[in-house]
């Protein structure tokens, strides 16, 4: 069974995995980055991953509206989610199916979020990474035989997810739905996207919980990618700050001094959130984006050790 369907043929090679494996550690100091935060004179940056190597160039996609038909829609309700005379109704482009407890919204952009309220969330079931697998290559073939991804639209396996799981050894529990998540791909290059979700949730055995999506591409535009790994990952902490704004040090107790710990570095397509995100269900635009984990650990100005998960996603581009 394959869960995908072929990617274009790529033009150039994005992504080439870096030789080096390890821990390289970089000082963060003025000379490194100009405006660089006077918080973060006394840390070291800390590689726990690979960087990867990167071409000169990467597109900028636009993704357009699909062309998913009332009567597709209808089909694919019925076959894959048992949604057996369900009522109809429009919400400007969104079309809303019911079925007793089970609702179906598809989105002009060709996102379809389904949800099944029938369940019992807190019902405590095995944790099975085979079952929980093969449970969702069976979804997916039934799903592609009904609604089938664009030409040059690809998704991949990401990971597993279990609520709250517990156990030891190989007895492990969570309660459900247990979640399977997959990316989409462009020409090998990730898709994070409010737009392009792509999640199962299973639970007695079907799916309960669903965001499916597929990606009409309408134009792609070469750019230059302006920074690289490393400029990023300085770029990525000028003032200690969330995404809102506010200091870091204003919310939690955060370290005045130790180790910035990157890991998980990606190279992406993206539009999850700030000021070219869009709505669901409108055209967006994909942008080049370096996506990355980092664990800050050190005293705060107690003197006591702190450990802070911190997410950044910087843009490739100026």
């Amino acid at each position: 069974m394959s869960s995908h369907k072929p990617s274009r043929t790529q033009t150039s090679s994005l992504i080439v995995l870096a030789s080096l494996i390890g821990l390289i550690v970089y000082s963060v100091c003025d000379d490194a980055s100009d405006g660089f935060a006077e918080d973060y004179s006394a840390f070291t940056i800390e590689l726990n991953c690979t960087l990867p190597s990167i071409s000169d160039h990467m597109d900028i996609v636009s993704v357009g509206e699909g062309q998913t038909s009332q009567e597709e829609l209808v089909t694919l309700a019925t076959r894959l989610f048992h949604m057996d005379n369900a009522s109809i109704t429009h919400e400007g482009k969104e079309i809303i199916l019911e079925s007793g407890e089970k609702t179906l919204h598809c989105y002009p952009t060709d996102y379809i979020k389904y949800r099944d309220k029938t369940i019992d969330r807190d019902k405590i079931v095995p944790a099975n990474d085979t079952a929980l697998h093969t449970r969702a290559d069976s979804f997916l073939d039934s799903l592609w035989e009904v609604w089938p991804l664009p030409e040059g639209d690809e998704i991949r396996f990401e990971r597993l997810e279990y609520p709250d799981l517990a156990g030891s050894g190989s007895n492990h529990v969570s309660t459900q739905p247990q979640y399977v998540v997959y990316y989409h791909y462009i020409d090998g290059i990730p898709v994070l996207a409010l737009n392009a979700e792509f999640n199962l949730g299973f639970a007695e055995g079907r799916v309960v919980y669903a965001d499916i999506s597929r990606l009409h591409t309408v134009s792609f535009e070469r750019v230059e990618l302006t920074k690289t790994p490393i400029q990023a990952i300085l770029e990525a902490f000028p003032g200690a700050e969330f995404r809102g704004g506010g200091r870091v040090s204003s919310r939690v107790w955060f370290p005045v001094r130790g180790r910035i710990i990157v890991e998980n570095f990606r190279v992406m397509h993206y539009n999850w959130h700030g000021p070219d995100s869009k709505p669901v269900g409108e055209a967006y635009v994909l942008f080049p984006y370096y996506k990355f984990d980092a664990l800050v650990i050190g005293p705060d100005e107690r003197g006591i050790t702190q450990s802070i998960r911190l997410n950044r996603e910087i843009k490739a581009i100026k």
